[in-house]
């Protein structure tokens, strides 16, 4: 239940910060348009009206963009999960590879986009492996921290003698 929990969290994170990121590019863009490109009422209501489609396009662009990015870059790892101790690894138990990401990411994107309700069967399945798991045949799991051992605080202190 407690990685449950955690995935919940980060996705919710992950979901924010795009939903933040989009908000500001669509205020730059707007910003954009009214500072370089004087237009009378009327073009401003037709710009308007094109308004949902853009911001659906880029919604779309920044979710695929960030999630496979992150993924890759941080090894299976976006913000949310970096905060929230978890990570995503496929069943050898390494990081995801890109094909894995990307199919991971249209899962979840599929996942969202039905109302969060493809996203319930996480709470029931053994494992919490949901629809997006399937798919990229990957899974969420909590980062191990490494305790730090009598041996390896010698190691560094021996490190720090040597440098001074």
């Amino acid at each position: 239940m407690e990685l449950l929990k955690k995935r919940l969290y980060s996705f919710t994170l992950d979901i924010l910060f795009i939903f933040i990121m989009n908000r500001a590019f669509m205020g730059a863009y707007f910003k954009l348009i009214e500072d370089f490109f004087p237009i009378n009422k009327a073009q401003h209501a037709e710009l308007l009206s094109y308004y949902p489609y853009v911001q659906l396009s880029l919604f779309i662009i920044l979710f695929f963009g960030y999630f496979i990015w992150t993924q890759y870059v941080f090894d299976g790892k976006t913000f949310g999960a970096l905060l929230n101790k978890i990570k995503i690894q496929n069943k050898m138990g390494l990081p995801p590879t890109l094909r894995e990401i990307t199919l991971r990411t249209l899962g979840t994107f599929i996942c969202y986009m039905s109302g969060l309700v493809l996203f319930i069967p996480i709470a029931f399945s053994k494992n919490n492996l949901g629809v997006s798991d399937w798919m990229s045949m990957t899974e969420a799991s909590p980062i191990q921290e490494k305790p730090l051992s009598l041996f390896n605080m010698n190691e560094s202190f021996e490190d720090l003698d040597e440098a001074a």
